[in-house]
Formats: C-alpha cells, structure tokens, sequence
C-alpha cells in the first residue's frame, strides 16, 4: 500500500494525461525486491561509465572491467569499443529517450539457439527511473519478458530529487547560473544509485 502510494506521488504530475491503475501497474512488476542483495551485499569498487567521446581518448576499457560493478548510461555501445569503453556492464540507466526508443523498437524475435545463448549469458539490469517511464513499464516488460527490466522505486527518487533541488537552490543563492532545465539529470541519479550498493 505504502509503494503504490509513493508511485502516485512521483507520477502525480502525468496523472491527467496518462491515467494507469494499480491492478494493471502491479501486475507487470516483480514480487520481491529484485535489487535487494545489490543493497545487501556493497560491493568494493563500482564505476559509473558515461557517453562521452572523451573515453575514446584513453584506452580505460581493462581498468573500467576490474571493477565489481559497471552502471553504464542510456544505450552506449561497447562492442567495437571494448578497449576504451569496457565491456562489462552490469546496470545500464536510461532516460526518458532511451527507454521510449526501447518501446519503438520493433519486438526482438530470436531463434531457438539465440534464445539458449541469450539465458546462458547474464544479461544487464536495465533500471529506468523517469515518471514517464512507469506509465508503459508494463508494456515493456511484455515486450521483453526474458531481460531483468525494472523501475527504480520512488521511496529512493523522492528524496533524491529533493536533494537536488535543494543543491541547485544554494548555487544560484551563490550566483551560479544555469541555462536551460534544472531537471535532475541521470547521472545525478545513477550516481546516487551506486552510493546505495557500492563502497567506493
């Protein structure tokens, strides 16, 4: 009851536009905390990889994949790329854009032998964390029933964003001016993600 309420909470403002009810969220989401034993556990080293062209500049690919977890953004590419990017990914972020270009892409049909490949391999978490993201995360998880998908709860996002604001509040008090939105960007977000499972 207390997760359903904190999820109208974080969709409040999308709530004339794209109504959803519990029963039909619900059922499309998992039963148990599927992050829990990331939480649990605190890995040692966790490294958070963005999409600069920067990274083509260093060849970091070996040291980004000695860490215990790799949180990538959006949908980077790091096939053809392994020895500048890594190619260890065990969470990949996305935001508002890449999970809608998730939805458009055409359903994935895979041979029988791909199938067994795909489950022999672990996949990446997928997280998405964005309201917008909730409203057709059902419709998501039908499309791709066979990869860990999930939302980030907003007993999490909440008070990040409120941080946030909160942060963005004292620089301007300081002078700092910021063009264009001061929405929470997805690295603010992931980075405070892997405070949550990571030592360091």
């Amino acid at each position: 009851r207390d997760s359903w309420r904190y999820v109208r909470k974080w969709t409040a403002h999308l709530q004339q536009q794209w109504q959803f009810g519990r029963t039909r969220f619900t059922e499309g989401l998992p039963l148990n905390d599927t992050l829990i034993k990331y939480t649990k556990e605190r890995f040692d080293t966790c490294a958070a990889i963005g999409n600069s062209g920067g990274l083509l500049r260093s060849r970091a690919g070996p040291v980004i994949d000695e860490h215990d977890v790799v949180l990538r953004f959006n949908s980077a590419p790091t096939k053809t790329f392994e020895e500048f990017t890594g190619s260890k990914t065990t969470f990949r972020l996305l935001n508002r854009k890449s999970a809608d270009a998730m939805l458009e892409q055409p359903t994935p049909v895979l041979s029988p032998k791909k199938q067994l490949a795909k489950k022999a391999q672990q996949s990446p978490i997928t997280l998405m964390w964005r309201a917008e993201s909730y409203h057709y995360y059902g419709m998501l998880r039908k499309k791709y029933p066979e990869d860990p998908l999930y939302l980030l709860a907003p007993e999490l996002l909440i008070p990040l964003i409120t941080v946030y604001k909160t942060l963005m509040k004292r620089m301007e008090e300081e002078g700092v001016k910021w063009e264009g939105s001061q929405a929470a960007p997805t690295g603010f977000v992931g980075i405070a993600f892997l405070m949550q499972v990571c030592k360091s």
